[in-house]
């Protein structure tokens, strides 16, 4: 569900906001309480028994994504990136593949979850849902440029 999105959204812009204004790991889970901002999180946090100066990345982060994101959410989004077809423009198309491809590196635990085998199922994934047309266009541009990142791609796609 979209609520699912939104929770993963809050939760990695928490973490880039951190990253960014390199705020230490013991300050993290007190910075994150401020702003849970709605009553629902707020009393989750309250009764899900982690103390407020608790480990962000270990305990936090774990217990938020348990409570907000389903357990199979990667998984459904691994299954709509794969069976996503181009049913309108190639515009919104395009968004809505960026949107789950997006909330399933997002998901990924680390860095090396995110560079696993299955990347390259995202460029196919991408090419094979394309119409026949732009799929041939495509696979001849990647011919010349073997080496082209899926953002390129993206980029090639749309001129």
């Amino acid at each position: 569900s979209r609520d699912d999105f939104t929770a993963l959204a809050w939760l990695l812009a928490v973490s880039r906001y951190f990253t960014l204004a390199k705020v230490e790991e013991d300050d993290r889970t007190p910075h994150a309480l401020s702003y849970l901002d709605t009553p629902g999180p707020a009393r989750w946090f309250d009764g899900c028994g982690l103390a407020d100066n608790c480990n962000f990345e270990k305990e936090f982060t774990p217990a938020f994504k348990k409570e907000y994101i389903p357990h199979n959410f990667a998984g459904n989004c691994r299954r709509a990136l794969t069976s996503l077809r181009m049913t309108s423009d190639f515009p919104t198309f395009l968004t809505t593949f960026k949107d789950l491809l997006g909330a399933l590196l997002g998901y990924a635990a680390n860095d090396s979850a995110k560079r696993r085998p299955f990347m390259n199922l995202h460029k196919t994934s991408f090419i094979d849902n394309c119409p026949l047309a732009l799929q041939q266009l495509i696979e001849g541009y990647i011919l010349q440029h073997p080496n082209i990142t899926l953002p390129e791609l993206f980029q090639y796609a749309t001129e």
